[in-house]
């Protein structure tokens, strides 16, 4: 069984693979998780 530190470290480096290389499209709305995100920090 992984720790939590392994499986962090393991998803951080899937969420690298994926997106190396990739292009950002931006779609000019707005985002829900973002603002889910902003709204529980606060």
């Amino acid at each position: 069984m992984q720790s939590p530190d392994e499986r962090a470290r393991l998803c951080a480096a899937i969420v690298d693979r994926l997106t190396f290389g990739g292009h950002i499209i931006e779609t000019g709305t707005n985002s829900y998780r973002l603002a889910h995100t902003q709204k529980a920090v606060r």
